[in-house]
C-alpha cells in the first residue's frame, strides 16, 4: 500500500473518530469489496456474506475509537470479518 493511501486512510479514520459519516462511507466504499468477497469465501453464501459485511461495518462504526493504529486499517477491519464469520456459524 502506497503512502498517499496510508495517509489518506489516517485522516479518514480521525473524520470518523468525530462521527463523520462522509468519511466513514469513503472508507466503505473503499474495503467493502474486499470484506465482502473475503467473506464470501469463508461463508460460501452471497446472502450471509452480505449481511455479515454489513455487520462488519456497523461494528466499525461503533468501535472506530478502539482502532490504534497499530496495523493497517484493512487488516482491523478484516479481522473483525473473519471474527464474525467465525461466529455466524455457532
Amino acid at each position: 500500500m502506497d503512502k498517499n493511501n496510508i495517509n489518506e486512510d489516517f485522516y479518514l479514520i480521525e473524520k470518523v473518530k468525530e462521527k463523520n459519516q462522509d468519511a466513514f462511507k469513503v472508507l466503505m466504499i473503499k474495503y467493502q469489496p474486499r470484506i465482502y468477497s473475503a467473506l464470501f469465501g469463508y461463508v460460501k453464501s452471497k446472502e450471509d456474506a452480505e449481511d455479515l459485511t454489513q455487520q462488519v461495518f456497523i461494528r466499525v462504526w461503533n468501535k472506530i475509537d478502539s482502532f490504534r493504529g497499530d496495523s493497517a486499517f484493512f487488516t482491523w477491519v478484516y479481522r473483525i470479518a473473519i471474527n464474525l464469520a467465525k461466529n455466524h456459524d455457532n
